[in-house]
This record gives structure tokens, C-alpha cells and sequence, in this order.
């Protein structure tokens, strides 16, 4: 699908405050995207900033991707390694 093409708004979730193991915030009928803190429960040790975005729609991934590539924001190999 388009995202053009829609008829109503994203709808987005926060997932800072729960690990996406016990938020599964795709899984609630009309979210498009989650939004997650890589920070916090996935890094454990506040040594790396990072995040996590998952989607149903392959083309708002896409479009993501293309946005971070342009910007440089995926983790560096030391902060992935972390």
C-alpha cells in the first residue's frame, strides 16, 4: 500500500517504558508503527542512544530507511557491538 493512499492518520505508540518482549503495541488492532527505547531496556548500561522503530507497512520502512541513510543515524559498529 501507498501511504499516500491512506484514509486516516498513523497511529503511533511509545514503547519507552515496557521491553518490545512485553509490548507488542502491532499486535492492538489500527497501530501502524511502534516506536521503542534501545536506551534504556535493550543497551541496559546507558553506554549507547538508540531506538527502535517497527511498522506493518513495508513502505513506510522504506521510506525510514531512505531517511536514515540520508541522515546517518543508524548505530555505529562500536555502539552496535555495545
Amino acid at each position: 500500500t501507498n501511504p499516500s493512499d491512506r484514509t486516516r492518520p498513523w497511529v503511533m505508540t511509545d514503547g519507552t517504558f515496557a521491553t518490545p518482549y512485553h509490548q507488542r503495541a502491532l499486535s492492538i488492532p489500527g497501530v501502524d508503527v511502534s516506536i521503542h527505547s534501545a536506551t534504556k531496556y535493550l543497551g541496559g548500561h546507558s553506554d549507547i542512544l538508540a531506538g527502535a522503530v517497527s511498522s506493518r507497512s513495508e513502505a513506510f520502512l522504506h521510506g525510514l530507511s531512505k531517511v536514515q541513510k540520508l541522515i546517518t543515524a543508524p548505530l555505529n559498529p562500536m555502539d552496535s557491538f555495545l
